[in-house]
């Protein structure tokens, strides 16, 4: 007689690590879909082609960057300091010194896929496509590429702040761990 295939047995997942997996798909997918958004509605330059082809004149929007950076660094902290707030009010087995960790970088990561996610929608759907045929008194759509630099440090410092705040201010019941 043959010997029957053992019985497969499958990997044992805690409810700690579906929380894990939770909060990180959550806080990713929102980054990323506020990215979007933000790159549909971002701040852009228009002008016009001058009559010989070689530059772009009466721009409007010229100041488009600094907005453009400024709502990337107001949205960012926001979504960071939500982050925080709903990690430790909603996702009770990961609270500690790892949910504090854990919240500065997802915030972190969280910042640089909004970043990424926003600059492709725009420089794809926003754009005039400056490599084709251009004529002169063509309307051109200019948008400035936010680089990542020290924006990408605001969300996880509010992240940080208010996770510590919330675990400051709470009571010693709120760290009791629940089967």
């Amino acid at each position: 007689m043959e010997d029957l295939p053992r019985r497969m047995t499958r990997p044992v997942i805690t409810k700690q690590w579906g929380e894990w997996g939770r909060v990180v798909a959550v806080a990713l997918v929102i980054f990323a879909v506020a990215g979007v958004a933000w790159g549909f509605f971002q701040p852009v330059t228009t002008g016009e082609v001058t009559d010989d082809l070689t530059a772009v004149s009466a721009l409007s929007g010229e100041d488009a960057a600094v907005p453009t950076f400024g709502i990337y660094i107001i949205v960012t902290a926001v979504l960071g300091v939500a982050l925080a707030g709903w990690m430790f009010a909603g996702a009770r087995r990961l609270r500690g010194p790892w949910g504090l960790a854990a919240a500065g970088i997802l915030a972190f990561l969280g910042s640089a896929v909004f970043l990424v996610f926003g600059n492709f929608v725009t420089g794809h759907f926003r754009a005039t496509d400056l490599s084709g045929e251009l004529t002169a008194g063509q309307q051109v759509t200019l948008v400035a590429d936010v680089g990542m630099g020290a924006g990408l440090l605001v969300a996880p410092t509010c992240a940080l702040v208010v996770y510590w705040a919330c675990a400051l201010f709470s009571s010693d019941e709120a760290f009791e761990r629940t089967t």
